[in-house]
């Protein structure tokens, strides 16, 4: 019996294309497993609106860009583009993280020439929560870092981290939502406002203690600092 040669190829080649479709059924199921698992994070958490310019400290899964414009002196105007958001994705079922898009920053008519400042990143994790029905809160650690990517102008020129500890309570119509507490690690360096606009800052430095240490500082105090790296740039 003589067996057609296209017909004993077809035959040879059919455990590799079963194997092939088995690999792609396999990674479309991984896929749809892991959008079930967000849609049920985010189903077991208050569904509160993003705060307009802070982090929120609800699990989301979004790709998220802002876009800020002020007023600034001598009549110009201060623009961000990226507002320190970019791509949040949900890894499990209590943590989430954000790899952000550098915020350009760009002061107009009159400023100095625009750059990026520094490479967002965040690492949230939910402690606890419940939806509506079940008591309407959360609390959620946030650990946000910046790598020192962007120019010597708008970046901070060196990694800085910020733990966060979030709590979020809603009831009677009124949500309340904010950080407990927030505290900055860096490494202590002779200050650019030392250098730049001859004031001075205590440094937290101790004699025998050098590399990263632990502060405290207002997030007011972190927008100030910055603001007037800008001015004196």
């Amino acid at each position: 019996m003589r067996v057609p040669l296209h017909a004993t190829t077809a035959q040879n080649n059919r455990p590799a294309h079963v194997s092939i479709e088995k690999e792609k059924g396999k990674k479309q199921d991984s896929f749809r497993a892991w959008l079930h698992l967000a849609d049920q994070v985010q189903a077991t958490q208050p569904d509160w609106l993003s705060p307009l310019a802070t982090t929120s400290g609800r699990l989301k899964q979004e790709f998220r860009y802002d876009i800020w414009d002020q007023p600034a002196s001598g009549g110009n105007r201060n623009y961000q583009f990226g507002g320190n958001k970019g791509l949040e994705v949900i890894t499990s079922s209590r943590t989430q993280i954000l790899i952000g898009v550098p915020t350009y920053l760009l002061v107009s008519p009159n400023g100095p020439p625009g750059g990026f400042g520094d490479l967002p990143l965040m690492l949230k994790f939910r402690i606890s929560s419940a939806e509506r029905t079940e008591g309407n809160y959360l609390v959620t650690f946030l650990l946000a870092a910046t790598a020192p990517t962007g120019s010597h102008r708008y970046g901070a020129g060196e990694a800085v981290v910020t733990p966060t500890l979030a709590f979020g309570k809603a009831g009677g119509g009124l949500t309340c939502s904010r950080p407990w507490v927030s505290i900055c690690l860096q490494e202590t360096r002779p200050s650019w406002v030392d250098k730049c606009c001859g004031t001075r800052r205590s440094n937290i430095r101790r004699r025998g203690n050098s590399g990263p240490n632990w502060k405290l500082t207002p997030r007011s105090t972190q927008r100030g600092n910055m603001l007037a790296r800008r001015k004196c740039s």
